[in-house]
């Protein structure tokens, strides 16, 4: 198990990792697919409010749901 923050600093470099083919072997599916993402950089965003609510009472996921739809609204 790892900390909130070394969890998230593994989300990040994981999904970067998408885009070097020596992970094409361990996750195929996903370098495929993060080549083609327009905007990759929303994709790090959502994972980052997926785990943001760790820590607090309840569905992190679905708390985390909730902040991002509240930061979606607030900055367009």
């Amino acid at each position: 198990a790892f900390t909130v923050d070394e969890h998230t600093h593994r989300l990040v470099r994981k999904i970067h990792s998408f885009k070097d083919p020596a992970t094409k072997e361990v996750h195929p599916l996903c370098c495929q697919v993060y080549p083609r993402l327009e905007r990759p950089d929303i994709l790090v965003l959502a994972a980052i409010f997926h785990d943001i609510a760790k820590g607090r009472k309840g569905d992190h996921s679905t708390l985390g749901a909730v902040d991002a739809e509240e930061f979606c609204l607030a900055h367009g």
